[in-house]
């Protein structure tokens, strides 16, 4: 009983719920350019212009991408903004469609969160009540390109149908000279 009467003021206090009753959609953020597709931009932007600046055109690295299950680690060489060079590392077997898919550099990875939120965008008019699209984005200290990004959605629509997600990953990041 005494855990159900925390848990309900805590609900009050953090979320400024009643116990019965929980919050269909988070209040919009100054960040968030629509109220539905929960995602930081303002970091977002921030991050890619940094990247940027730098001006890193060769580099190796390791990407992964999950697409509704978990996907293969490639070592990538990117010379001149071009790869290079890609090794499968390990994980699932890929094929050939998976590969000329998958995002080849940093700012592919960027793109590829670009293209989350456009597609979380579209999906607006179908979302129903409660439901949203978040997009998560951790960027490196050092480098500003993007650790880690994650695309969720929770939604029904009209006839059927329900959310998914997909991820992508960098780990091994390392300039070339």
């Amino acid at each position: 009983m005494k855990k159900a009467i925390i848990a309900a003021t805590v609900c009050l206090l953090l979320y400024g719920c009643s116990a019965q009753t929980a919050p269909q959609q988070a209040p919009p953020s100054d960040e968030w350019a629509h109220p539905l597709v929960r995602f930081n931009i303002t970091a977002f932007n921030r991050a890619r212009a940094a990247w940027e600046a730098q001006g890193i055109t060769c580099y190796t690295f390791e990407v992964w991408e999950f697409r509704g299950g978990p996907g293969p680690w490639f070592r990538i060489v990117v010379i001149k903004g071009e790869a290079t060079a890609i090794e499968f590392v390990e994980g699932p077997e890929p094929n050939e469609q998976f590969v000329n898919d998958m995002r080849k550099t940093i700012p592919g990875v960027f793109d590829w969160i670009a293209d989350s939120y456009e597609r979380g965008l579209r999906l607006t008019d179908w979302l129903l009540d409660g439901h949203h699209v978040d997009i998560t984005a951790r960027y490196n200290a050092d480098y500003h390109f993007p650790e880690l990004a994650t695309f969720s959605i929770g939604f029904t629509v009209p006839g059927g149908g329900a959310g998914g997600s997909s991820g992508i990953q960098v780990r091994g990041f390392q300039p070339i000279d």
